[in-house]
């Protein structure tokens, strides 16, 4: 690739080049012919040459013009030649760098990660350790950039049943726990046995498996966040990846209410390890 950039900036280059040639051997000739002209004005004028002698003159005179055009010709013609190897050359390097063809890429892991939810006041919600375990899976294209090299673009999502671990008697009587799901576009790179992985998360939503005081069924609603990953092939398709999440829930569904949470907006962070299989 760099290779057939060099060549491609030859080619600009010897462009540009043959163009000045071409103006300075239009400038030398009309340099030499206004000489020609001012020069037998001179002669006729002042010395009285007659038209055959002068003509006579002319002809010496003219083979100077003819040497500054034949040396400019000569110019423009070395150039030419190489600007045309030059491009002979860049074809065939176009014709033996391989063709990129993107590849689908799909894979799915089990995953386990700890983490805290907590509202930004610290008082609807305290603070509260979770372990959590679930599904995740990327689908999207792979594209190749020289050998070892890719690109990776495309979607993910994630399922996971969450588990609060800190003592409720702890926090007020506070018992969160349920399912959480996560929708989300991103990309990433791969070099070898390597991938860098991030996402934009999209919609989220974690159905709470406690019903409130007054029996109804309750959920934060309108998470957004990222999240960033980075993996590891143990073997063919099969990889170690380590991650980290974050979530913003501003609303919250009860019963058929919804709580406007956007000023004390539900967090949830969370990082674990992964362990999956790719296509």
């Amino acid at each position: 690739m760099i290779e057939w950039g060099y060549h491609f900036l030859t080619i600009f280059h010897n462009f540009i080049k043959t163009k000045r040639v071409m103006e300075l051997a239009i400038k030398r000739i009309l340099a030499v012919i206004k000489a020609i002209n001012t020069q037998n004005d001179a002669l006729k004028n002042t010395f009285g040459f007659t038209e055959r002698e002068l003509a006579i003159i002319e002809i010496f005179k003219h083979r100077e013009c003819l040497y500054a055009l034949e040396r400019s010709t000569n110019d423009m013609k070395s150039r030419r030649i190489y600007l045309i190897l030059s491009t002979i050359l860049v074809a065939f390097s176009f014709s033996t760098i391989p063709q990129a063809r993107a590849e689908v890429a799909f894979d799915f892991a089990l995953k386990t990660d700890y983490g805290s939810i907590k509202s930004a006041d610290q008082a609807y919600v305290q603070s509260s350790s979770m372990l959590n375990y679930g599904l995740v899976s990327w689908l999207g294209y792979r594209l190749p950039v020289g050998s070892s090299f890719r690109i990776l673009l495309g979607g993910n999502g994630q399922f996971e049943l969450m588990r609060q671990i800190t003592d409720p008697a702890a926090i007020g009587g506070t018992n969160i726990y349920g399912s959480c799901y996560v929708l989300g576009v991103g990309g990433g790179v791969q070099y070898g046995r390597i991938q860098l992985l991030g996402s934009y998360d999209l919609l989220s939503q974690f159905s709470l498996g406690a019903a409130t005081a007054s029996a109804s069924a309750s959920a934060f609603k309108k998470g957004t966040g990222y999240r960033a990953e980075f993996r590891y092939e143990l073997a063919p398709h099969y990889f170690l990846g380590l991650h980290y999440g974050s979530l913003s829930f501003k609303s919250q569904s009860i019963g058929a209410s919804d709580l406007d949470l956007s000023a004390n907006a539900i967090s949830l962070r969370t990082y674990g390890v992964s362990v999956g299989y790719s296509l």
